[in-house]
């Protein structure tokens, strides 16, 4: 997967179609951002993922691009809480709201 620093993007003027955050557990979440049909995973200086504590602030992070759209994507762990097997799909994506 391609990759993009988080510094890079201070003075970028590229037009993103989508950013994406991951959430991997609790507060804890991924980016990515998808321009020309190309997904990048957003990295630090080191090319480790960069890592957001909380929604608003990864969207905070992201507020000065010009983004088309946003969304939250997460994994449900309902079935093993209610003592059933793991499914193979448990995905949500949930839009979110981005002030351009």
């Amino acid at each position: 997967m391609q990759t993009i620093r988080l510094k890079d993007l201070n003075d970028s003027a590229t037009t993103f179609d989508h950013l994406q955050l991951t959430s991997l557990e609790g507060d804890v979440y991924y980016a990515f951002l998808t321009a020309n049909g190309n997904q990048q995973r957003v990295v630090d200086d080191q090319g480790a993922s960069v890592i957001f504590r909380g929604i608003s602030a990864a969207m905070k992070r992201f507020e000065h691009l010009n983004i088309g759209s946003a969304s939250l994507l997460q994994r449900s762990a309902y079935d093993e809480m209610v003592g059933q097997p793991p499914s193979a799909d448990n995905l949500l994506e949930v839009p979110l709201s981005i002030r351009n």
